[in-house]
């Protein structure tokens, strides 16, 4: 069994989920279990005044050590610090790379030509990479704060690793695919998973059939239901974890939040209102009991350009809590947020340098 216990204690993170989508995780909340024998399915309700408040740029200060070419996504702890590739860096709030993670760390324990999948960052600040190895075996690689390598995990089962999420404790839920069909015509289906901290798998996760949740009348109070209707394989488009629970976003008309224990059961089942029709996930953030979700309309703005929209939710009812609207002038990527009107942008300046935007509200 590896030693990954964690060597910090105190300390909170924040980051973003993977695919392409960006998202951090904070203070770990332990919610009230109010349904033991069913799944509450909340559909997330604007209320009449929560409206959106505008996001101008508040400052900027030069990231000399971001490199101009960065892989979506982008993660941040809850101390400011960015988290981005190529290569895996921590970018302190002033700018300046602090510390790498280098997967060839692992040649320590014999493993070679790693392929990286994804990274997470775990509730005690560490960071994890997602990673299939040269024999076909996915691996965990655990890295501290600074970048020291600590262990490497294999776990024992067979798939595509995609996403990762981290639960206190060393515990892992890992989803990707698996070959159902080889041939000219491969199939591939959904995997979703609970690993332990020596990579053994503690159980698969079936997430094809959730519960139905009711329609969308006049604002007012989320509304539950918990009769099941099977959705097909999931299009998952970001996991993350606040070390209670694994917040796994489905993109849709109404964004799906499946939310599961360190036991991987799904606790509750999310359904977002998004600010206006037909708008794209395009990040993804948990926090201290809240979830935050940007949005993009492509061609929304007169000039033709993406207007981006980003709202705060609560975590275990899924209502409104406040929404934003970034200036058209305001671009960027979405980094961090300090839940209270703050947010971090990772830009370019005009000679393609980066930089690190802060927004506020008027």
């Amino acid at each position: 069994m590896l030693d990954l216990q964690p060597r910090l204690t105190g300390y909170q993170s924040s980051g973003f989920g993977d695919s392409d989508l960006k998202g951090p995780v904070g203070d770990t909340m332990n919610y009230p279990r109010k349904l033991t024998k069913r799944i509450a399915v909340a559909v997330a309700l604007a209320a009449p005044t929560a409206r959106s408040q505008m996001l101008v740029q508040e400052s900027a200060l030069s990231a000399p050590d971001a490199d101009a070419v960065v892989i979506m996504p982008v993660r941040c702890d809850s101390r400011g610090n960015i988290f981005l590739r190529p290569p895996l860096s921590k970018i302190a709030a002033d700018g300046k790379r602090v510390a790498t993670f280098d997967l060839s760390a692992a040649a320590n324990d014999g493993l070679k030509n790693l392929l990286f999948k994804a990274f997470a960052l775990g509730p005690d600040g560490r960071v994890y990479e997602l990673a299939r190895a040269d024999d076909q075996h996915v691996v965990i690689v655990a890295f501290d704060t600074d970048g020291r390598y600590s262990a490497t995990l294999r776990l024992d089962e067979q798939f595509e690793p995609q996403q990762l999420a981290v639960f206190t404790g060393d515990v892992f839920l890992v989803s990707g695919v698996v070959l159902v069909k080889g041939g000219p015509h491969p199939e591939l289906a959904p995997y979703t998973a609970i690993f332990d901290r020596s990579g053994r798998m503690l159980r698969k996760i079936d997430l094809t059939e959730v519960p139905a949740a009711p329609e969308i009348g006049p604002p007012g109070p989320a509304m539950q239901s918990d009769a099941p209707v099977p959705l097909g394989p999931p299009e998952l488009g970001g996991a993350e974890s606040d070390g209670a629970y694994a917040y796994l976003l489905r993109q849709g008309t109404l964004p799906t939040v499946l939310v599961l224990s360190a036991a991987g059961a799904i606790d509750r089942v999310l359904k977002l209102a998004p600010p206006y029709p037909n708008t794209i996930v395009s990040g993804f953030r948990v926090g201290s009991g809240r979830l935050l979700v940007e949005y993009s309309r492509p061609n929304a703005l007169p000039n033709g350009n993406t207007a981006y929209d980003l709202v705060i939710y609560d975590a275990h009812t899924g209502e409104v809590l406040s929404k934003y609207a970034r200036d058209p002038a305001l671009g960027g990527v979405l980094a961090c947020t300090d839940w209270r009107g703050r947010f971090t942008l990772l830009s370019t300046d005009s000679s393609g340098k980066r930089v690190l935007v802060t927004a506020a509200t008027r």
